[in-house]
Order: structure tokens, then sequence, then C-alpha cells
């Protein structure tokens, strides 16, 4: 087995509702037994690593370019709940970069209506 295939399985096993002590403890014994406990390590950092993803899969976010344009971010993302679901005040991020205009994203959706990538894509029609 790869080391996916172990994270796979301790996450699923503790996301249908098993210990972690436990889990973690009859993992470790099973790899011994098989003279792999050298992966152990990278196993756990793996699990540690999906269950972050998931998280961040599940909550979403907004990124702004100044405070005052998240309501009009709070805004469109109520209209476009059925694709982002609810996302909440925590999730907004600042990011000066972005010029203006919001991008939302959540779970590997994402709408970007920021200024920087209208001007961008305005740049890219005028110069080809």
């Amino acid at each position: 087995m790869r080391i996916k295939d172990y994270v796979q399985a301790l996450y699923t096993l503790l996301k249908d509702g098993s210990e972690l002590e436990p889990t973690l403890a009859r993992m470790r014994a099973y790899l011994e037994k098989r003279g792999l406990l050298s992966l152990y390590p990278r196993i756990l950092r793996g699990l540690v690593e999906k269950v972050r993803r998931s998280e961040q899969m599940q909550t979403g976010r907004i990124i702004v370019a100044r405070e005052k344009d998240a309501h009009d971010a709070l805004k469109e993302s109520k209209a476009q709940e059925a694709i982002f679901g609810e996302m909440k005040k925590d999730g907004i991020h600042i990011d000066p970069s972005i010029i203006g205009g919001f991008i939302l994203e959540r779970g590997g959706s994402r709408l970007d209506q920021s200024h920087k990538r209208a001007l961008l894509d305005a740049y890219r029609r005028l110069t080809s």
C-alpha cells in the first residue's frame, strides 16, 4: 500500500466516528508488525494535511481588496449560495493586489469578480 492509501483509510475511520488514539495505536501496531514503522510519521503528516484541506474546502473564503468591499461580496455570496454555501464573516481575507471587487472560493469552486482579473482580461484581449 502507498502512504496516501494509509492516510485515506485513517481519515475514513476517523470521519466515521472512530476514536483518535485507539485508531492511531492500531495503525502503529499494524505498521510495526509488518516492518513499516518508518512510514508512520509520514502517514500522520498526510492525515493532518488531509484534515486541513477538508476543513478549508468546507468553510470557503471571501477575498476582497478593502474592508468596505466585503459588504458587496457577502451580498453576492448570498446570491451564489447554491454554489458556495453560507459564507461567514471570519472567512473574509484582505488582499490589496486584487485592486477591487471580490473573489469567492469554496471547495474547488472560484468566482472571481476582482478588478485585477478584469484588467488582465482586457489587456490580453488588446494585446492578442
